[in-house]
């Protein structure tokens, strides 16, 4: 039976199909939402503790619902005589600030971009090589995370002086560097910066001393993805971290019980015997003299107290 699809709450405006091996946080972290919020955009993923469970790949997601527009005004106003427009005031910097743009925006921008429909800081921060941090500080109202971003007003893209140079190296081993992907590991010992267009081969290749491997990266880093398609430019990834936890096997018993046997037989057997075609009761304790009638049934109640219900190509237990 196909599965349903998963329900969506009204007002979407953008949705996204995760891949094989993807979870709820790399689904979250590609598309800069809080994990929170792609839970309550997609109810029937009930909660991050089931959310990987319930996770189809390639069924579509809701990852963007637009805020609600401001309630309007209540006040009454008087109506006065009309007045004219004044013409928009050029400030100092000779550069007109667009319209509408969300509260608080730096007043020394000078390049802008308008937010469309469905469109994600991710999908800015790409177009225009810029770091969350940047974009936050010059729209504050956005929020750290770019949860409350409105479609429709205008971002500042760039300021007067330039956007900061991004390093090209990565920074000391001792410091967390910023901005890094979602949910990577906490006990990174080295990071290395993700240069446009690199891939996670190309880095490791730049990094040989750090002998890590891809399946490492994909580990410290959950949000590149299994199929590592998910490096961001200008961000940092951790390429030296905390070793991968050790793989412990039971140990084998020292009398491991063989198979095929009939039921009921005692736990704390140590000794078996094969009954072969044609076999009966006593040829098996002439085997075993030291074993009685009344042991062999003990030992396996399944053949009954007169041993008729003994069953060829089995093992019998023998010894406790």
């Amino acid at each position: 039976m196909a599965a349903a699809a998963p329900t969506v709450i009204a007002g979407c405006s953008k949705s996204f199909a995760p891949l094989e091996g993807d979870t709820c946080l790399v689904v979250a972290a590609l598309n800069a939402i809080s994990i929170d919020d792609f839970i309550k955009w997609n109810p029937s993923l009930k909660s991050e503790d089931v959310c990987d469970q319930l996770l189809l790949p390639g069924t579509s997601y809701c990852v963007n619902v637009p805020p609600p527009p401001p309630p309007p005004s209540t006040q009454t106003t008087t109506k006065d005589a009309p007045k004219p427009t004044p013409a928009p005031t050029v400030p100092a910097n000779g550069i007109i600030t667009p319209s509408p743009i969300q509260p608080g925006m730096v007043p020394n921008c000078n390049k802008f971009h308008l937010v469309a429909s469905g469109q994600t800081c991710q999908d800015i921060m790409s177009k225009f090589s810029l770091k969350i941090e940047l974009l936050a500080t010059w729209n504050p109202a956005i929020g750290k995370q770019c949860t409350t971003m409105w479609a429709g007003t205008y971002l500042c893209v760039g300021i007067i002086g330039g956007t900061p140079t991004t390093p090209t190296t990565a920074p000391p081993a001792n410091g967390t560097p910023s901005p890094i992907g979602a949910n990577t590991t906490k006990n990174c010992k080295k990071w290395a910066y993700i240069r446009s267009g690199d891939t996670c081969q190309t880095i490791l290749d730049r990094n040989r001393d750090s002998k890590s491997t891809i399946k490492d990266l994909i580990r410290w880093n959950p949000s590149v993805r299994a199929d590592c398609s998910g490096l961001i430019a200008a961000n940092f990834l951790c390429i030296i971290g905390p070793a991968a936890p050790p793989t412990t096997t039971k140990p084998t018993p020292a009398n491991p019980t063989p198979s095929p046997i009939q039921a009921g037989q005692v736990k704390n057997c140590k000794g078996w015997a094969y009954v072969k075609q044609g076999e009966t009761c006593q040829d098996i304790l002439k085997k075993h003299p030291k074993v009685t009638l009344s042991q062999l049934f003990t030992w396996n109640p399944a053949i009954g107290k007169d041993c008729s219900k003994m069953w060829a190509k089995t093992y019998l237990c023998v010894a406790v």
